[in-house]
């Protein structure tokens, strides 16, 4: 099993209102930055 959880530069872009519309663009960015970062990680998992 793999969790993945945000980031800080994830939880930066976020901020305190997951919910704010005017973040949403920001936190896809940091999201999709880290999605890089893990993909490794979770194929490693996922070819197990």
């Amino acid at each position: 099993m793999a969790v993945v959880s945000p980031d800080a530069a994830a939880v930066a872009a976020i901020g305190r209102n997951v919910l704010d519309p005017a973040r949403r663009a920001g936190s896809a960015r940091a999201g999709r930055a880290q999605s890089a970062a893990a993909a490794a990680g979770i194929a490693a998992v996922w070819d197990a």
